[in-house]
């Protein structure tokens, strides 16, 4: 796959998307503000801590929440290169089965279908997603927003369950040292029945998530 950079359109134009494009373009663009507000939220509490990770959890009645701040030694743009790669969706990401590309609606807005593996007494997942992407090219700042939508193209299937995204964000910002500031915001609904060991275990997932990035892309590349 292209690195984001070279696929990435600073002129979005969404004038010229379908009806229903340009509902998903403001509600894809939405994201953006509500994860600006959810990362200031005051009732996140620290819940684990990895190597320059730290990760929080909030009480949700309904999503599993999870906030990760972590500094990794790798820019926005190596670490959106590598985790957009299909080496990276199919050895890192060991939940996912497959993610099939809906539609890329060329104002770096994508509609994705992820399919998860099941696992123990866990059944298989599956998510239908809108995805927006912004970079900063004066910054070197990346942000990338996604949340669940039902669309057409994508009806339920009685194989999986499916389950429901709030929103999924991240931002990376390059750093004095080289590397990037992260900071990762994640509330789902896997709905279904889900063994209360895995809901607790979902912020330390996303670090042991971030630490295997860096494993793969340093045997990969060698160690920055």
């Amino acid at each position: 796959q292209m690195c984001i950079r070279d696929r990435y359109n600073p002129n979005e134009d969404a004038s010229k998307l379908s009806p229903l494009g340009k509902s998903y373009y403001a509600k894809a663009t939405s994201l953006h503000q509500t994860f600006a507000e959810l990362i200031n939220d005051p009732n996140w509490v620290e819940c684990g801590k990895g190597k320059d990770c730290i990760a929080y959890s909030m009480k949700d009645d309904s999503f599993i929440c999870c906030k990760v701040v972590a500094e990794i030694p790798l820019t926005p743009i190596e670490y959106f290169a590598f985790t957009n790669s299909e080496e990276y969706m199919k050895d890192v990401n060991e939940m996912m089965k497959e993610v099939i590309l809906i539609e890329d609606y060329k104002v770096n807005m994508e509609l994705l279908k992820m399919v998860g593996k099941g696992m123990l007494v866990v059944s298989a997942r599956d998510f239908v997603c809108l995805g927006h992407t912004v970079m900063d090219s004066s910054k070197g700042v990346i942000e990338k927003v996604s949340a669940s939508i039902e669309d057409p193209r994508c009806p339920v299937n009685s194989d999986y369950v499916r389950g429901e995204i709030k929103i999924s964000a991240m931002r990376f910002t390059p750093n004095e040292s080289g590397g990037s500031d992260v900071i990762i915001v994640s509330m789902s609904d896997p709905k279904g029945s889900i063994p209360n060991m895995f809901k607790k275990g979902a912020p330390k997932k996303q670090i042991e998530r971030m630490e295997t990035v860096l494993k793969k892309y340093y045997k990969k590349f060698g160690n920055k």
